[in-house]
Protein backbone atom coordinates (compact mmCIF):
# COMPACT_ATOMS: atom_id res chain seq x y z
CA UNK A 1 0.00 0.00 0.00
CA UNK A 2 1.32 3.18 -1.11
CA UNK A 3 1.76 6.57 1.09
CA UNK A 4 0.43 9.49 -0.77
CA UNK A 5 0.73 12.93 1.09
CA UNK A 6 -2.09 14.66 1.92
CA UNK A 7 -2.93 18.60 1.93
CA UNK A 8 -6.50 18.70 3.77
CA UNK A 9 -8.73 21.17 3.63
CA UNK A 10 -11.59 21.27 5.97
CA UNK A 11 -14.35 22.52 6.66
CA UNK A 12 -14.84 26.13 8.49
CA UNK A 13 -13.58 29.10 6.99
CA UNK A 14 -14.99 31.03 3.21
CA UNK A 15 -11.54 30.51 1.38
CA UNK A 16 -8.04 29.90 0.32
CA UNK A 17 -5.12 31.48 -2.56
CA UNK A 18 -2.60 28.78 -4.16
CA UNK A 19 0.16 30.91 -5.93
CA UNK A 20 2.19 29.55 -8.37
CA UNK A 21 5.90 30.84 -9.37
CA UNK A 22 7.82 30.18 -12.64
CA UNK A 23 11.14 30.74 -12.47
CA UNK A 24 14.41 30.24 -14.56
CA UNK A 25 16.91 29.00 -11.90
CA UNK A 26 15.85 27.44 -8.54
CA UNK A 27 14.18 29.59 -5.81
CA UNK A 28 15.70 29.88 -2.68
CA UNK A 29 13.64 28.23 -0.24
CA UNK A 30 10.47 29.74 0.61
CA UNK A 31 9.86 28.40 4.06
CA UNK A 32 9.93 25.00 5.92
CA UNK A 33 9.53 21.86 3.80
CA UNK A 34 7.18 19.51 5.69
CA UNK A 35 6.97 17.19 3.27
CA UNK A 36 8.04 16.64 -1.07
CA UNK A 37 6.19 19.44 -2.66
CA UNK A 38 4.34 21.09 0.77
CA UNK A 39 5.89 23.49 2.50
CA UNK A 40 4.86 25.75 5.49
CA UNK A 41 5.81 29.27 6.52
CA UNK A 42 5.08 31.41 9.36
CA UNK A 43 4.29 35.16 8.67
CA UNK A 44 4.29 37.73 12.17
CA UNK A 45 2.77 41.04 10.98
CA UNK A 46 1.91 44.23 13.08
CA UNK A 47 -1.10 44.54 15.44
CA UNK A 48 -0.11 41.77 15.89
CA UNK A 49 -1.59 39.37 13.48
CA UNK A 50 -0.08 36.05 12.58
CA UNK A 51 -0.37 34.51 9.28
CA UNK A 52 0.20 30.54 8.60
CA UNK A 53 0.78 29.30 5.18
CA UNK A 54 0.95 26.29 3.41
CA UNK A 55 1.61 25.97 -0.11
CA UNK A 56 1.56 23.18 -2.76
CA UNK A 57 3.31 21.58 -5.85
CA UNK A 58 0.58 21.05 -7.93
CA UNK A 59 2.51 19.53 -10.45
CA UNK A 60 4.33 16.99 -7.90
CA UNK A 61 2.20 13.95 -8.40
CA UNK A 62 3.19 12.42 -4.61
CA UNK A 63 1.31 15.00 -2.77
CA UNK A 64 -2.61 15.76 -3.52
CA UNK A 65 -5.34 17.55 -1.37
CA UNK A 66 -8.14 16.10 0.03
CA UNK A 67 -11.56 17.70 1.64
CA UNK A 68 -12.27 16.52 5.55
CA UNK A 69 -15.58 15.82 6.86
CA UNK A 70 -16.39 16.37 10.79
CA UNK A 71 -17.06 13.25 12.35
CA UNK A 72 -16.12 11.54 9.11
CA UNK A 73 -19.87 11.56 8.51
CA UNK A 74 -22.31 13.58 6.03
CA UNK A 75 -25.73 13.06 8.27
CA UNK A 76 -24.16 15.68 10.81
CA UNK A 77 -20.96 16.21 13.41
CA UNK A 78 -18.33 18.56 14.29
CA UNK A 79 -14.99 18.55 15.18
CA UNK A 80 -11.51 20.39 15.20
CA UNK A 81 -9.30 20.45 12.25
CA UNK A 82 -6.39 18.66 14.21
CA UNK A 83 -8.85 16.02 15.04
CA UNK A 84 -9.98 15.82 11.31
CA UNK A 85 -6.34 15.26 10.20
CA UNK A 86 -5.89 12.44 12.73
CA UNK A 87 -8.67 10.77 11.50
CA UNK A 88 -7.85 10.70 7.69
CA UNK A 89 -4.46 9.93 8.36
CA UNK A 90 -3.22 6.37 7.17
CA UNK A 91 -7.14 6.17 5.24
CA UNK A 92 -7.34 4.75 1.97
CA UNK A 93 -7.60 7.13 -0.85
CA UNK A 94 -8.37 6.92 -4.89
CA UNK A 95 -6.32 9.88 -5.66
CA UNK A 96 -2.57 9.63 -7.57
CA UNK A 97 -3.52 6.13 -9.88
CA UNK A 98 -7.14 6.44 -10.10
CA UNK A 99 -7.27 3.28 -7.98
CA UNK A 100 -8.46 2.07 -3.84
CA UNK A 101 -5.19 1.06 -2.69
CA UNK A 102 -3.13 4.35 -1.60
CA UNK A 103 -3.15 5.40 1.64
CA UNK A 104 -3.03 8.89 3.24
CA UNK A 105 0.01 10.57 5.42
CA UNK A 106 -1.58 13.81 6.08
CA UNK A 107 1.13 16.60 6.80
CA UNK A 108 -1.27 19.74 7.03
CA UNK A 109 -4.71 20.85 7.18
CA UNK A 110 -6.34 24.33 6.15
CA UNK A 111 -9.65 25.67 7.36
CA UNK A 112 -11.53 24.91 4.08
CA UNK A 113 -15.48 26.27 4.12
CA UNK A 114 -18.62 26.86 5.98
CA UNK A 115 -21.09 24.29 7.76
CA UNK A 116 -23.84 24.48 9.39
CA UNK A 117 -23.71 25.36 13.19
CA UNK A 118 -26.98 23.42 14.07
CA UNK A 119 -26.54 20.15 12.40
CA UNK A 120 -22.53 20.25 11.43
CA UNK A 121 -23.53 19.46 7.83
CA UNK A 122 -21.17 21.27 5.49
CA UNK A 123 -22.73 23.95 3.30
CA UNK A 124 -22.46 23.48 -0.23
CA UNK A 125 -21.42 20.49 -2.20
CA UNK A 126 -18.99 18.21 -1.25
CA UNK A 127 -16.94 15.82 -3.37
CA UNK A 128 -14.48 13.23 -0.92
CA UNK A 129 -11.97 11.38 -2.22
CA UNK A 130 -13.47 11.32 -5.73
CA UNK A 131 -16.97 10.30 -4.16
CA UNK A 132 -19.78 13.04 -4.79
CA UNK A 133 -20.72 13.15 -1.80
CA UNK A 134 -23.07 16.44 -1.40
CA UNK A 135 -25.05 18.18 -4.01
CA UNK A 136 -23.75 21.94 -5.22
CA UNK A 137 -26.64 24.24 -5.26
CA UNK A 138 -27.97 25.39 -8.19
CA UNK A 139 -27.35 28.47 -9.36
CA UNK A 140 -30.34 29.66 -12.32
CA UNK A 141 -29.62 33.35 -11.45
CA UNK A 142 -25.90 32.73 -12.47
CA UNK A 143 -24.48 33.97 -8.48
CA UNK A 144 -23.85 32.09 -5.77
CA UNK A 145 -20.87 29.96 -4.80
CA UNK A 146 -19.82 26.41 -4.06
CA UNK A 147 -17.23 24.11 -1.75
CA UNK A 148 -14.24 23.12 -2.78
CA UNK A 149 -13.33 20.33 -5.43
CA UNK A 150 -9.92 19.18 -6.62
CA UNK A 151 -10.04 17.35 -9.99
CA UNK A 152 -8.41 14.41 -11.42
CA UNK A 153 -6.54 17.12 -13.47
CA UNK A 154 -5.20 18.36 -10.16
CA UNK A 155 -7.32 21.57 -10.95
CA UNK A 156 -9.03 23.28 -8.22
CA UNK A 157 -12.55 24.69 -8.13
CA UNK A 158 -13.80 26.85 -5.51
CA UNK A 159 -16.01 29.34 -5.01
CA UNK A 160 -17.79 30.14 -8.32
CA UNK A 161 -21.54 29.71 -9.35
CA UNK A 162 -22.65 26.05 -10.18
CA UNK A 163 -25.02 24.78 -12.77
CA UNK A 164 -26.10 21.18 -13.17
CA UNK A 165 -27.61 20.58 -17.13
CA UNK A 166 -27.22 17.39 -16.66
CA UNK A 167 -29.24 15.04 -14.28
CA UNK A 168 -27.81 12.39 -12.04
CA UNK A 169 -29.15 9.28 -13.07
CA UNK A 170 -28.62 5.06 -12.87
CA UNK A 171 -28.60 3.02 -15.71
CA UNK A 172 -29.45 -0.84 -15.15
CA UNK A 173 -27.05 -2.76 -17.41
CA UNK A 174 -29.79 -4.80 -20.25
CA UNK A 175 -32.44 -3.43 -18.52
CA UNK A 176 -35.63 -2.56 -20.39
CA UNK A 177 -36.53 0.83 -18.10
CA UNK A 178 -34.73 4.22 -18.43
CA UNK A 179 -32.00 5.75 -16.87
CA UNK A 180 -33.65 6.48 -13.34
CA UNK A 181 -32.90 10.16 -11.93
CA UNK A 182 -32.96 10.62 -8.49
CA UNK A 183 -33.35 13.30 -5.66
CA UNK A 184 -30.74 13.78 -3.91
CA UNK A 185 -27.41 12.26 -2.70
CA UNK A 186 -26.45 12.00 0.90
CA UNK A 187 -30.05 13.59 2.39
CA UNK A 188 -33.22 11.74 4.78
CA UNK A 189 -35.49 10.38 2.34
CA UNK A 190 -39.09 11.74 1.33
CA UNK A 191 -42.06 9.88 -0.07
CA UNK A 192 -41.48 8.19 -3.13
CA UNK A 193 -37.81 9.14 -3.45
CA UNK A 194 -34.55 7.89 -4.79
CA UNK A 195 -31.83 9.03 -3.04
CA UNK A 196 -27.82 7.55 -3.54
CA UNK A 197 -26.26 7.35 -0.04
CA UNK A 198 -22.15 6.93 -0.73
CA UNK A 199 -19.86 6.05 2.41
CA UNK A 200 -19.30 9.68 3.44
CA UNK A 201 -22.98 9.82 4.81
CA UNK A 202 -22.67 7.16 7.78
CA UNK A 203 -22.62 3.90 9.01
CA UNK A 204 -25.70 3.03 7.38
CA UNK A 205 -29.02 4.79 5.90
CA UNK A 206 -30.87 5.60 8.21
CA UNK A 207 -34.03 5.10 7.19
CA UNK A 208 -36.87 3.10 8.00
CA UNK A 209 -37.08 -0.68 7.57
CA UNK A 210 -40.62 -0.61 7.07
CA UNK A 211 -41.34 1.59 4.26
CA UNK A 212 -37.68 1.11 2.40
CA UNK A 213 -36.40 -0.62 -0.87
CA UNK A 214 -32.57 -0.54 -0.40
CA UNK A 215 -29.95 -1.46 -3.26
CA UNK A 216 -26.70 -2.32 -2.40
CA UNK A 217 -23.69 -1.35 -5.45
CA UNK A 218 -20.40 -2.05 -4.99
CA UNK A 219 -18.55 0.74 -7.00
CA UNK A 220 -15.65 -0.35 -9.07
CA UNK A 221 -14.52 3.35 -8.38
CA UNK A 222 -15.91 6.52 -6.56
CA UNK A 223 -19.40 8.25 -7.85
CA UNK A 224 -17.02 10.50 -9.71
CA UNK A 225 -18.83 13.56 -11.55
CA UNK A 226 -18.68 13.02 -15.50
CA UNK A 227 -20.74 13.49 -18.33
CA UNK A 228 -19.77 10.73 -20.83
CA UNK A 229 -21.88 8.12 -20.52
CA UNK A 230 -19.60 5.55 -21.85
CA UNK A 231 -17.30 6.66 -18.94
CA UNK A 232 -19.85 7.10 -15.96
CA UNK A 233 -18.84 5.33 -12.57
CA UNK A 234 -19.66 1.38 -12.67
CA UNK A 235 -20.83 -0.75 -9.76
CA UNK A 236 -22.22 -4.36 -9.54
CA UNK A 237 -25.92 -5.28 -7.37
CA UNK A 238 -24.59 -7.34 -4.20
CA UNK A 239 -27.88 -6.54 -1.77
CA UNK A 240 -31.28 -5.80 -1.75
CA UNK A 241 -32.75 -4.63 1.96
CA UNK A 242 -35.66 -3.06 3.74
CA UNK A 243 -33.69 -0.13 5.22
CA UNK A 244 -30.84 1.10 7.38
CA UNK A 245 -28.66 -0.42 5.11
CA UNK A 246 -24.77 -0.42 5.83
CA UNK A 247 -23.13 1.29 3.95
CA UNK A 248 -19.40 -0.15 3.25
CA UNK A 249 -16.44 1.67 2.51
CA UNK A 250 -17.27 1.02 -1.78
Amino acid sequence: MKLLSILFLTLFVSSFATLAVAAEEPPEPWGEQVATGIEYREYNLLDPVNVYVTRMDRNNLQVTLESSIGQGRLSGGVETVKGMAQRYDEAINYWGEETWGNSNKVVAAINGYYFDLQTGIPKQGQIHSGWYSKLFDQCESGTGGSGFAWGLDRNVFIGESVRNPIKEVVYLRDGDDPAQVFDGINIERGENQSVLYTPQFGSDTGTDKQDSVEILVQMISPTLINPNVNEMPRGVIVGISKGSTPIPFD
